[in-house]
């Protein structure tokens, strides 16, 4: 990569006082393209990216609450760009924009990542009733009294990464529709996401629904709403499929989207009461043999 261009970097962001998410992601890119060095961008590369950025626009004036949502958008890109942690990343740019938004708040947010990374670590290795705050302040690095400065407690930590985790989830399913030619392959491409993603989280997935049985049935609430919040065009899919006789009429679509969820989380429990063996990949031909056609066999071959 070659010596940043401020030129071409102020051309980006000059006189923009209505961002929007392909302004970010323009400037962000033209940062990160010409970044010194030939190593693949890192997160924190692209938060002293947004930090600028969201600098430059409050020196400007822009009212950069308001233009969180554009931020996150074009942060959303940014991790599907550059092979970045999407959850993370939504995480920190919000976190950013919560501080003053100036480059000297890189800092805080630096330490805030420290912290849940390391709490991640921590709580999937040691669950959450046994993980303690000096655990987690040792993996980071930092003192105890840190970590709570940064998060008030253990559960609001605890929480963070867990919200964190779902960032991650809900923008993996997003892409996997957003990226589809038709309604069956955006359904197809979910479910590979959400089994690659419990397959990869796995020991933490274990906290939320073996252990933390009250907030993994929040986290569910959530990871649900969040989807569908965050691809409106999944309701719309299906009723256009429908229409053209590719799926049969629907009665009620949340119904439908619910019993998914419900039989993808029995595969993935099953799953974990035979000690994770295989990968949870494999089970997804079964998993849209049945949501496609059924296991009734139809008549003429072997059914009644």
């Amino acid at each position: 990569m070659g010596t940043r261009n401020a030129n071409e970097l102020r051309a980006v962001t000059g006189g923009t006082h209505q961002p929007d998410a392909e302004t970010v992601a323009r400037f962000v890119s033209a940062w990160l393209d010409t970044t010194p060095g030939d190593e693949r961008p890192s997160l924190h590369d692209a938060l002293q990216a947004f930090a600028e950025l969201v600098s430059r626009w409050r020196d400007a004036d822009v009212d950069v609450d308001r233009a969180q949502a554009a931020l996150l958008e074009g942060a959303t890109e940014i991790a599907s760009r550059y092979g970045l942690a999407v959850g993370e990343l939504l995480s920190d740019v919000s976190r950013l924009v919560a501080t003053s938004g100036r480059r000297n708040d890189l800092k805080q947010v630096a330490t805030d990542r420290r912290i849940l990374d390391a709490a991640y670590d921590v709580f999937a290795d040691k669950g959450f009733y046994n993980a303690t705050v000096d655990e987690i302040a040792q993996e980071a690095g930092v003192g105890k009294g840190t970590v709570y400065r940064h998060f008030d407690s253990k559960d609001n930590l605890f929480q963070a990464v867990v919200r964190e985790k779902l960032l991650d989830l809900v923008a993996q399913v997003r892409e996997g529709f957003e990226t589809a030619d038709d309604v069956l392959q955006g359904i197809r491409r979910a479910v590979s996401a959400y089994l690659r993603f419990f397959e990869k989280h796995n020991r933490f997935y274990r906290i939320l629904v073996f252990e933390q049985q009250g907030f993994g049935t929040e986290f569910r609430t959530e990871y649900i709403a969040g989807i569908l919040q965050n691809v409106p065009q999944i309701r719309d899919m299906v009723i256009s499929a429908a229409e053209e006789g590719i799926t049969k009429p629907l009665d009620d679509f949340y119904t439908i989207f619910y019993g998914i969820v419900g039989f993808m989380d029995g595969v993935i429990h099953k799953w974990f009461y035979n000690n994770c063996e295989g990968s949870l990949e494999d089970e997804i031909d079964t998993i849209i043999e049945v949501l496609f056609y059924g296991f009734v066999a139809r008549k003429g071959n072997g059914g009644t």
